[in-house]
Parts: structure tokens; sequence; C-alpha cells
């Protein structure tokens, strides 16, 4: 087998995503039914509007493509519903939004973190830590989580 490396699969997670008001962080390991050398950009800039995703690779990358194409109504992408392997945070304005496999944005609280190691970086951010650090904890507790930092500046409103 050498060097080669498996393609990311339908089923391939992306996880961790974390917002302090400051900074939108997240790591970069794609992983499937096993763990693999492939790295994933999670987090973007597209216009006035920073955004990140997490969960199942192929889905990600469609809504990656669909807002950089400037999110045309007549091809936005449908996502299974049944599903909770999809999901969008987005930061504007300074506050913080959550979207839902349906593409329906609702508002959540500052801080905030999704995906497998969201759990441990909203703990470590209520205890204090800022979005990369609690991200960087979470790769210590959550397998699908890697210490490969990925890091957005925001800018005040």
């Amino acid at each position: 087998m050498g060097d080669c490396l498996p393609t990311a699969s339908r089923r391939t997670p992306l996880t961790t995503i974390a917002y302090d008001g400051e900074r939108l962080v997240s790591d970069s390991r794609q992983v499937g039914l096993w763990k693999h050398g492939l790295k994933s950009i999670k987090i973007h800039r597209v216009g006035d509007r920073l955004f990140g995703v997490a969960g199942d690779v192929v889905e990600c990358e469609r809504y990656i493509a669909w807002v950089k194409a400037g999110e045309p109504q007549d091809n936005k992408p449908e996502f299974d519903v049944d599903d909770d392997s999809f999901g969008v945070m987005i930061v504007q304005d300074g506050r913080c939004y959550e979207l839902d496999e349906r593409l329906i944005r609702y508002e959540v609280g500052v801080p905030y973190a999704m995906g497998t190691g969201s759990k441990f970086a909203m703990g470590a951010m209520y205890a204090g830590a800022d979005a990369k650090e609690a991200v960087q904890i979470a790769s210590r507790l959550d397998p699908n989580t890697d210490s490969v930092l990925q890091v957005i500046e925001c800018t005040a409103p």
C-alpha cells in the first residue's frame, strides 16, 4: 500500500469549531471509519461573515461551494434532516448563529462550540479558556478532534 491515503468517504465527520467573541477556531482533522492523514479547512470568511462547518465532509463541501457561489436560491443544497451529521456556525456582526440541516438560522450564545468535541470546548470556555485553548483541550479528549488548529481573528462589528 505504501504512502497511499484513503479518500474521503460519505460519512467523514469534521469537528470541532469554537467561537469566543474574538476568534473562530477549528481543528483540521478529517476522519471516517479510521484516523488518517487528511486535513480539512473548516472555517472561512466570505464578505462580512465568518462561518465554520462541522459534520459530513461531502455535505460541508457542498455548503461551502454554495456560499462561495453567492447562495443562489435556485441551487440551494438539501441535506438529510433526519441525520445529525451536518452543521454550520455563522459569525456576523459579533453575533453567533447555527444553521441546521434545513439551513434555518437561529442565534446561539457566545461562547459557542459545535462538533464532536463541542462539550469539551464549551466546558473549557466556561472555565476561562479562549476558543483556541478550548479546541486544543477538546483535541486531548475527543478522538475526532485534531490539535492542528485554524484560527480567524474577528474584527469589531
